[in-house]
């Protein structure tokens, strides 16, 4: 039936089947393809560079703490000499964990690209509002 009210007193009920009954206004975007490589380079994506910085970091952490135990040792009366070559080596872990970590966030990787091709659709896709129908129960 395609009645057509306008200017006109309804005293009688009248059944619309295609109305927006309980309508809400949703904000809606285009959705991005996620390929299953993409969600392998997200899962275990994390750079070469931080793997090995990560791993150095706990070394370096784990020679840090014999190198206090040993100076430590001074406050129960034990004398301990500490050599130049384990402040060097101390040193050269703390440096090398630095450049790794560094080179880590600067080096690009297949985690970092994709996470960029996600944030770049999504910034640069338009977000619209549209009318939906709401749930009726």
């Amino acid at each position: 039936m395609n009645n057509v009210f306008e200017n006109k007193v309804i005293t009688q009920t009248v059944v619309v089947s295609d109305a927006l009954n309980d309508a809400s206004v949703a904000t809606l975007q285009a959705d991005y393809s996620l390929t299953a490589v993409e969600l392998e380079h997200i899962k275990h994506g994390r750079h070469f560079f931080y793997t090995l910085a990560h791993g150095l970091l706990l070394i370096t952490i784990g020679y840090a703490i014999n190198l206090i135990a040993k100076a430590s040792s001074i406050l129960f009366g034990v004398v301990q000499q500490i050599y130049i070559g384990e402040w060097i080596a101390l040193s050269v872990g703390v440096f090398f964990t630095s450049s790794f970590f560094l080179l880590s966030f600067c080096v690009s990787s297949d985690h970092k690209i994709v996470m960029e091709d996600i944030k770049t659709h999504f910034k640069n896709s338009p977000k619209r509002k549209q009318l939906v129908r709401g749930i009726s129960e």
